[in-house]
């Protein structure tokens, strides 16, 4: 037990130290040893947590991916009973973004999709990766949509388009550092679905 609480120790101050890596340039700029140093731990110790580089990207991105559905599902599991059977999609979508917002507001989490999107153009790896973190958005949404009973002819296209509209903020933080705060969120994703 206690092994593994330090090899999970150990894999978040990697994490850390890569997210650290990740706001000072690019993914293709970031070493293994920079890792390491970051991280406080040995050049061969983190060979032992990670194959490479990659390794660390697929494997923060399955954290990060069951951080977002965690915070996502929580927020709505949390609403009451009228709260949830009276949101509109707009209301619906407006929320998810408010909490994708503050989840994002740290950039690094914003600079990794947006890094993960770039090199799953050019790597088969990474781009089966991101379609199965992307399906999973999209089926997050989709169970949001349908846990609070609302009606829609195609609950997986209005997923969908939750997803493109979170992704989108996501990629303006990462590229612009612009956090839009929530109530303007609310007011720009009320007005696009009149």
């Amino acid at each position: 037990m206690l092994e593994r609480q330090i090899a999970q120790d150990k894999s978040e101050r990697i994490y850390a130290a890569f997210m650290e890596c990740l706001t000072e340039g690019t993914y293709e700029s970031i070493s293994i040893r920079k890792i390491a140093e970051k991280a406080g731990i040995t050049y061969s110790s983190l060979y032992y947590y990670f194959r490479d580089k990659e390794d660390i990207l697929l494997s923060y991105f399955d954290h990060y991916s069951v951080m977002i559905e965690t915070e996502m599902r929580s927020v709505l599991e949390n609403l009451t009973e009228e709260e949830r059977n009276g949101i509109t999609l707009p209301q619906l979508t407006s929320l998810l973004l408010k909490k994708a917002s503050t989840f994002h507001n740290e950039r690094a989490n914003c600079r990794v999709e947006v890094n993960f999107a770039t090199l799953a153009m050019r790597n088969e790896n990474l781009a089966k990766k991101y379609g199965e973190f992307t399906q999973r958005q999209i089926d997050l949404f989709q169970w949001a949509i349908e846990f609070c009973g609302i009606r829609t002819s195609n609950p997986r296209i209005a997923a969908w388009l939750i997803n493109q509209q979170v992704l989108g903020y996501v990629m303006h933080y990462a590229i612009f550092s612009e956090e839009a705060p929530p109530d303007q969120l609310l007011a720009l994703y009320d007005a696009s679905f009149c």
